[in-house]
């Protein structure tokens, strides 16, 4: 299954897809000329018009063309897969490739009477947003908009906490989907949230969970820039692929630096990815070439250099 871009050269494979899907889906409350002219003729020239208006198409491939979806800006339209390859996911892949295409937070409009596309919308963290439009006297289209909802996770959020922590890491080390965790650091990483002192903040569109990030906290001796002591670390911020560009990691992090503030931390470091500088330098961290480190790996060579000096004393 692929997902391709729609351009003048399988535009009307797009059309043919788009058509028979249309007639299938609008059949049952419109009537049989209006149905018919929806043909592949029809939906091609329709298909061309919104293209010149800033619409982007990509069409599904399972190896035929399967079902297509158009982006505008963050609206998404069009979403129609073939009526005999329906049930396979194809639905839901072409919804989260839109999704992940919208530059903000994703909208779209349905039939008030299409149970089936609310069911897959609402189960991917769509909601009505109470906008209404009337599309003929007695039937409505609605709005959908996700909600993205926030809180903190507990003892019993601890499977979905460790799975949000391994997909940071598998996405952050370039590692495999698949990829198989040593038991010893998983177990590790397991109690560190449940007896930690940390705090984790979980993003939800629905029931999934799309974002996540964790503040750790570190009681270091005060000293006259930092009274308290108390110094924090984040760790662990990572947003689903499909909801990059929303905003969640934003919110997400911001929601954590309050709760530092709060706890009476007077510093929060972190380590950025080249590709997470940018949002944080947007919350106001700023670079600092301040400390140093000695890691575990150089143990033999400091051993080397103290046993050096002992001989020469």
């Amino acid at each position: 299954m692929i997902i391709v871009p729609v351009d003048r050269s399988d535009i009307r494979l797009a059309a043919a897809v788009h058509s028979v899907s249309w007639q299938e889906s609008h059949r049952a409350f419109c009537k049989a000329d209006f149905v018919a002219l929806h043909s592949p003729e029809h939906q091609e020239a329709y298909i061309a018009r919104k293209m010149d208006e800033g619409s982007r198409f990509w069409m599904l491939e399972d190896p035929d063309p399967a079902g297509v979806v158009s982006v505008k800006n963050s609206l998404i339209e069009d979403l129609y897969v073939l009526p005999d390859r329906q049930n396979r996911g194809y639905g839901t892949a072409l919804l989260h490739h839109a999704v992940s295409q919208c530059p903000g937070i994703p909208s779209l409009w349905i039939l008030e009477n299409n149970a089936r596309a609310r069911k897959l919308y609402e189960k991917e963290g769509f909601r009505e947003t109470g906008n209404r439009q009337a599309v003929t006297g007695k039937l409505d289209e609605i709005e959908l908009a996700p909600k993205i909802e926030y809180r903190a996770a507990g003892p019993d959020d601890i499977d979905l906490v460790m799975r949000t922590r391994l997909d940071t890491l598998i996405a952050v080390n370039g590692l495999e989907n698949d990829h198989l965790f040593d038991h010893d650091f998983l177990e590790a990483a397991r109690k560190f949230f449940l007896e930690g002192d940390q705090e984790t903040v979980l993003a939800f569109a629905g029931a999934r969970a799309v974002g996540c990030a964790t503040m750790c906290y570190i009681r270091l001796m005060p000293t006259f820039s930092h009274p308290t002591g108390q110094r924090a670390h984040l760790m662990n911020v990572y947003t689903d692929r499909t909801w990059r560009r929303k905003g969640i990691a934003f919110h997400v992090v911001s929601i954590l630096i309050r709760r530092a503030w709060e706890r009476g931390a007077t510093e929060i470091s972190l380590d950025a990815t080249e590709e997470g500088k940018k949002l944080y330098r947007k919350l106001g961290f700023t670079e600092s070439c301040e400390s140093m480190t000695l890691g575990s790996g150089r143990m033999d060579d400091h051993e080397n250099q103290l046993q050096n000096r002992e001989e020469m004393e």
